[in-house]
């Protein structure tokens, strides 16, 4: 999982990887919960003059630029002794964050959104005129070359996958939906949502950021919709048919009836439940999910071959 050949000063850019090719998505999940990959932040933070992290439920990878060597074997150490995944030749990296933004890494293949995941964190955590971002840009214009002489377009992400689920589970019956966070996972669900224009009656938004979830609000084209503080979930969980989850942190749900259809794709989940039976709650780990998964997988793939 390490790259364990001995240390040599080769470049100023250093790069550790912790992703669920090397590690199940049940382990990276249980280090987000006990602080493990905020306590590599912090050990390494000191020491870097740049430094960006691409942290999701699927992987945590950590792009440093220092201006001594002492600086960097430093961080080499810290990175060893945790088990990541070490690049240290520039070409290395540069590779690395090309096959990243094609969406080649990606459980989905070729999924778009990992794209816009990466150019975001590189942009709002670096100056403009930065090591980092020199060579971030040539990995992007190198995975856009890669996506479009590979035919590498896949428009399914997690967020379809959940509508897909949810969808498939209620048939006709599906008229009301709770979005729980308003980030960038639950804008493509937005998106996906409108597809059922004609079939969803209501959307219940929830989170912490108003101005965030209004900016989901825009981009639903569905005529009733009501936004709330993160706080006053439980208040309307009878109100709707099913809950898409996407969202960090920690909530308890109570006081709902039984049965509830929830997919929170967040790693670890996000909702806390009572003892509910009768309530289904898909994650990322379920078998159902990872289904979908591999069908999409062995249907882009098709589709490219072709």
């Amino acid at each position: 999982m390490t790259d364990n050949s001995s240390y040599k000063s080769r470049s100023s850019f250093i790069a550790g990887i912790f992703d669920h090719v090397m590690f199940s998505k049940k382990d990276i999940g249980e280090n987000i919960e006990n602080g493990f990959f905020e306590k590599i932040i912090k050990d390494v933070d000191f020491y870097s003059d740049e430094i960006v992290v691409i942290f999701t439920c699927l992987r945590f990878e950590i792009y440093i630029f220092v201006n001594t060597d002492d600086k960097l074997r430093k961080i080499y150490d810290v990175f060893l002794k945790n088990k990541l995944k070490i690049l240290l030749q520039e070409k290395d990296i540069i590779d690395r964050l090309t096959h990243l933004c094609s969406g080649e890494l990606s459980e989905i293949t070729g999924e778009l959104q990992i794209r816009e995941q990466v150019i975001n964190t590189f942009e709002s955590h670096l100056e403009e005129k930065s090591n980092l971002k020199n060579i971030f840009y040539l990995a992007l214009k190198n995975s856009d070359l890669f996506r479009k002489s590979n035919n590498f377009y896949n428009n399914d992400n997690y967020a379809t996958i959940a509508l897909k689920i949810i969808n498939d589970s209620f048939d006709k019956n599906l008229k009301s939906f709770m979005i729980i966070g308003a980030g960038m996972i639950s804008k493509e669900f937005a998106k996906a949502c409108n597809s059922l224009k004609d079939k969803i009656n209501s959307i219940v938004i929830a989170d912490i950021e108003k101005k965030k979830s209004k900016e989901l609000a825009r981009i639903l084209e569905i005529k009733n919709i009501e936004i709330i503080d993160i706080q006053q979930i439980n208040i309307f969980l009878n109100k709707v048919d099913a809950i898409f989850v996407a969202a960090g942190g920690k909530y308890k749900i109570y006081g709902y009836k039984d049965p509830l259809f929830i997919v929170d794709i967040t790693c670890p989940p996000m909702l806390i439940m009572e003892n509910s039976p009768r309530t289904k709650i898909i994650t990322i780990l379920d078998d159902n999910f990872q289904k979908k998964i591999n069908q999409i997988n062995n249907s882009f793939n098709l589709s490219r071959q072709k």
